[in-house]
């Protein structure tokens, strides 16, 4: 599709212009839905707001590295830190890889020197809680 057709699309739906009308539709929706909607497929919506300068939403769900690394912050940081790396990432539903670049960018050697106030987070009487939910 040329520009020219964007434009006449987007003035059908009732934008000024494509940017307005793919930043609005984007704003509720995903991609492929954009996609079903206009007809197109999701690479051409895709590739078509990448020209227009729209910067995508990252991925969501689990394995998203974001997600990982919150699911590591909320434990006990003794439980990260005291057990093998493997056991711990396999209870949380990490990645063993995000697990290790985790302790690795930690202050470990302060952990183990007993400077635990930065590494512990707030936890209730009734010990350190569950690994993982």
């Amino acid at each position: 599709m040329f520009k020219e057709e964007w434009l006449a699309l987007a003035n059908q739906i009732g934008y000024a212009n494509e940017k307005q009308m793919f930043e609005d539709l984007y704003s509720s929706m995903p991609i492929p839905e954009i996609a079903r909607r206009l007809s197109f497929s999701t690479p051409t919506i895709a590739r078509r707001m990448g020209l227009l300068g729209i910067v995508k939403r990252s991925r969501g769900g689990s394995n998203n590295l974001k997600n990982q690394k919150f699911k590591i912050w909320r434990v006990d940081q003794r439980i990260v830190f005291l057990f093998p790396v493997k056991e711990v990432a396999h209870a949380l539903r990490v990645s063993d890889a995000t697990l290790y670049n985790y302790k690795a960018a930690c202050k470990e050697q302060d952990f183990k020197k007993g400077v635990q106030s930065e590494l512990l987070h707030y936890q209730s009487n009734s010990g350190p809680g569950p690994v993982c939910n």
